[in-house]
């Protein structure tokens, strides 16, 4: 003689929902993951690209950030930055220094009138769309490019360098900083309306 002990239907419902429940999870945290690199993305542009770190000229390192994500479930891994785009030039060397070097001629860096208010280049062809620009020889520093002003007069507009040292201005990493405890929440969030929803 045997007693048969069997499953109530309402145990078995809750054995089906805690056998879902890794699945429900994962879920959670790839939606919380998409959720939270654009949210990051978007502190990094407020916090650093906004005269925090770095003063916004153009706009388009700010228009290149952007969160993605890689892999699924438990296994996904969210990436900010910049991989294509105008900026991607130099967001690396914006955020990490570096020096660039001309292997032939020479980088015309823009000074004095060449440059507006903000900072950004007046003359953005470069020298060659500066009408009557005379070459200036110094022996051991950099030539300059003016333009004469009548009087024995000059106006410098630009240095012509055989490399320029950009310092590094940490500008991802800084905003990635301060993104840090809302990519948490926006993360845990997510996971937490799954729980509640079990």
């Amino acid at each position: 003689m045997q007693v048969s002990i069997e499953l109530t239907a309402a145990t078995k419902q809750e054995i089906e929902r805690l056998e879902a429940m890794p699945a429900r999870l994962a879920q959670g945290v790839e939606t919380g993951m998409r959720r939270a690199v654009n949210v990051a993305a978007g502190i990094v542009v407020k916090r650093s690209l906004s005269g925090g770190v770095l003063k916004r000229r153009t706009g388009a390192l700010a228009r290149s950030v952007k969160g993605r994500t890689e892999g699924s479930g438990f296994n996904i891994v969210g990436l900010v930055g910049v991989t294509k785009g105008p900026a991607a030039r130099y967001a690396a060397i914006l955020q990490d220094g570096g020096v660039i070097r001309m292997k032939s001629k020479r980088l015309a860096i823009p000074v004095g009138a060449a440059l507006t208010p903000t900072g950004r280049p007046r003359y953005p062809g470069g020298p060659r769309t500066v009408p009557g620009l005379v070459l200036i020889k110094r022996p051991g520093r950099a030539p300059l490019l003016a333009r004469p002003l009548g009087g024995g007069q000059i106006e410098v507009l630009f240095v012509l360098k055989t490399s320029v040292r950009i310092p590094g201005y940490h500008w991802l990493s800084k905003g990635m900083e301060a993104a840090v405890e809302l990519v948490t929440r926006t993360i845990q969030g997510s996971v937490d309306a799954v729980l509640e929803a079990a």
